[in-house]
């Protein structure tokens, strides 16, 4: 899993499953809700939403009657440590882990999050897995002004922002490929200004450290995704399995971004 970094630039970190619906989740709340606390996530609340329906495509092409998105009420239960920087979010076909406080990946992310997964399978009964996911967010900017971006990341994260007339807004890299089952997804956004989470992050994600809340100035915000598509028996093993390969292909995806000194330097003897 390769070793871990001295002083990472990660912000934020997220695993999900999607299993098989289950509207009647809120009744199970009370049994799941004490064991979520005796592991340390004792802060509950409770987010009604409307997930919006697109409208379904006729035979020959053309929409249907209901040709504007429809609204879905939906509800999402959040187990959250007292730090706000950690929690599970709970939903009638899903359970996401995120937290802006990681440590590592095999010794606390994932038994933390492979634990509150058991926890659900014990209550609800789940029949299988139809999509699971691990996505990182770093956010690399420099120490001092005589410092640039070019100091840490490799040419190809750059796009034409150096070539740019004027103030850059932004620059946008993205990249998407597929392995049998599996989609990585890969994006690099340069900018100067505030650091600010990409607006399709999970609703009640973590409280972000003040080292990124208070920075304004150019920076490179990293966002890699990997997941895997298939409907498969809901096994706890199985599942722990994809996030390990997952994860490893999240790494190389960040680790391409970076030069090779910076990540030496980033390492731990």
């Amino acid at each position: 899993m390769g070793k871990k970094l001295r002083n990472p630039p990660l912000v934020y970190t997220v695993a999900q499953v999607q299993f098989n619906s289950v509207p009647e989740f809120g009744n199970y709340r009370d049994l799941i809700a004490p064991k979520m606390r005796q592991c340390g996530f004792p802060v509950q609340d409770v987010q009604p939403y409307a997930q919006l329906i697109m409208p379904s495509v006729a035979a020959d092409g053309g929409q249907s009657a209901t040709a504007a998105p429809t609204p879905s009420p939906r509800t999402r239960y959040i187990f959250g440590e007292i730090s706000n920087r950690a929690g599970f979010v709970l939903e009638q076909d899903s359970l996401a882990f995120q937290t802006t406080d990681y440590d590592s990946f095999d010794k606390k992310f994932l038994p933390t999050f492979m634990q509150g997964l058991e926890i659900i399978h014990d209550a609800l009964q789940l029949v299988y897995v139809q999509r699971i996911g691990l996505r990182y967010i770093n956010v690399v900017k420099t120490k001092s002004e005589h410092e640039t971006l070019t100091n840490y990341l490799n040419e190809q994260a750059f796009g034409l922002s150096d070539k740019a007339p004027g103030t850059l807004q932004y620059s946008a890299n993205e990249t998407l490929s597929q392995l049998g089952d599996r989609q990585y997804l890969s994006r690099i956004w340069v900018r100067d200004g505030q650091v600010a989470l990409p607006f399709d992050i999970l609703g009640a994600a973590p409280k972000l450290p003040t080292q990124i809340t208070s920075y304004t100035g150019k920076h490179a915000l990293l966002d890699n995704d990997a997941f895997e598509m298939k409907r498969a028996p809901f096994v706890l093993n199985s599942i722990r399995d994809t996030l390990i390969a997952l994860h490893e292909s999240v790494e190389d995806a960040f680790e391409s971004a970076i030069k090779d000194d910076v990540l030496n330097a980033w390492r731990e003897t």
